[in-house]
C-alpha cells in the first residue's frame, strides 16, 4: 500500500529530528530556567511530540506573531502539527468519500480532483 510507505517515510524523516529538538530544548530549559518557568513547558513539549501543538497553543490563545508574547520554545511546532494532521485526515476523508455509493460524494471527490483546474 503506497500510503503506508508514505507515512513510514514521514515518520522516519521527521520524528527523529523532532525528538532530538524536543529533548535538547527540554534539557536546556531544565538547566537554565526556574521550575516556575519550566512547568508550562512540559505540556508544550508533550503536545509538540504528539503533533497537537497547534491545538494547545490555540487553547492558550497564543499569538505566534505577537512581539511581546513570552513564547514557548516549542511554539514553532504548531505548523508541523497542522501539516501532520492534514496528512492524516485528508487521505482518510478521500478514502471514505470514494467508498460511498455513487452520487453526491463521488461527485465531490471528482470536484476535488479538478479543484486546482479553476
Amino acid at each position: 500500500m503506497r500510503i503506508g510507505r508514505f507515512y513510514a517515510r514521514r515518520v522516519r524523516r521527521l520524528l527523529p529530528a523532532a525528538l532530538v529538538a524536543i529533548v535538547a530544548t527540554s534539557l536546556t530549559f531544565l538547566l537554565v530556567t526556574s521550575v516556575v518557568r519550566r512547568i508550562p513547558l512540559v505540556g508544550d513539549a508533550q503536545s509538540a511530540l504528539l503533533y497537537v501543538a497547534n491545538w494547545r497553543f490555540l487553547g492558550q490563545s497564543t499569538d505566534y506573531f505577537a512581539a511581546d508574547v513570552q513564547e514557548s520554545p516549542f511554539l514553532h511546532f504548531w505548523s508541523l502539527a497542522i501539516e501532520e494532521q492534514f496528512y492524516l485526515v485528508f487521505p482518510l476523508l478521500l478514502v471514505a468519500l470514494t467508498r460511498t455509493p455513487r452520487g453526491r460524494p463521488a461527485r465531490l471527490v471528482g470536484g476535488l480532483r479538478c479543484w486546482h483546474c479553476h
